[in-house]
């Protein structure tokens, strides 16, 4: 009879069928919970932090769409992304041995 690993454990074929199932299944919903608790409860509570704050509210008086992938229309972006390149250009340098 031939031999399958289910889930770390060696068994014979058709034996484990139900077993992997219902743990790919119980897997699978564990992280759907997980995203959907940080969609809905971690992220939304990050926005209050004081170092989020600032950018949350700059985020909405703006009206920039912040889940938009490419930022490529938005002027403050573009602006942005001059400074971040200045700055990772032109920044300071750690000289230490």
């Amino acid at each position: 009879m031939a031999h399958i690993e289910c889930m770390g454990v060696e068994t014979r074929f058709g034996e484990c069928k139900a077993s992997c199932r219902a743990r790919g299944l119980m897997a699978l919903l564990l992280c759907v919970a997980a995203i959907l608790v940080f969609l809905f409860i971690i992220g939304p509570a990050l926005t209050r932090l004081p170092g989020f704050r600032p950018i949350v509210e700059l985020i909405e008086e703006q009206g920039i769409e912040a889940n938009a992938y490419y930022y490529t229309e938005v002027e403050e972006f573009s602006e942005a992304d001059i400074m971040m390149n200045n700055t990772m250009d032109y920044g300071p340098k750690d000289n230490r041995p």
